[in-house]
């Protein structure tokens, strides 16, 4: 009784991290459909249609801070777990405007409404020590550090990556992310 007066039952603390991670959350929309710096976007595998998601319920141990991410079926909406935010990731990058560039160096990050701090999008080559679970491909995670495995250029997924270096990106285009 004294667990469940302090909130403090596994069952409790389990329902309010699933609550948060499937609220609705708002995605930035521009008629321009340019995407900008500290737009907050979902992300969708263009051969599956599952859209991307950090799973907060799932803790990886091999950093000091890390949650799963996957993706999931093609019904989901804009919640918590599925909306990231776009970041610059060097100020001195060249870029004089807010816009995002085709082979600008950026952060991707989870949004204020799914945890109370920015975790980072992350990448590890396939180690012996660094591995999808399931898989056994390459981890994807969001941990809570701002190291050079965060740090993703977007390429187009259309044509020759090269020839668009340097435009601004739209939101309705196919896109690779690359790390």
């Amino acid at each position: 009784m004294t667990q469940k007066n302090n909130d403090k039952l596994v069952v409790n603390q389990t329902q309010s991290k699933f609550t948060k991670a499937y609220a609705q959350t708002p995605f930035t929309f521009r008629e321009s459909g340019a995407l900008e710096m500290g737009d907050h976007i979902m992300m969708r595998n263009a051969a599956t249609c599952g859209a991307l998601v950090c799973d907060v319920s799932d803790k990886i141990q091999t950093h000091d801070e890390a949650y799963a991410v996957t993706t999931t079926d093609k019904g989901i909406g804009p919640q918590a777990r599925s909306i990231f935010v776009i970041e610059r990731a060097d100020p001195k990058d060249g870029c004089t405007d807010n816009n995002v560039h085709y082979g600008q160096a950026i952060r991707i990050t989870t949004n204020g409404n799914l945890m109370n701090r920015p975790l980072y999008l992350s990448s590890v080559p396939i180690s012996p020590i660094s591995y999808a679970r399931f898989s056994r491909n390459q981890e994807v995670c969001v941990i809570n550090q701002k190291v050079y495995s965060t740090v993703w250029k977007i390429v187009s997924a259309n044509g020759n990556p090269k020839d668009r270096l340097g435009e601004v990106i739209r939101a309705d285009e196919p896109l690779v992310f690359e790390h």
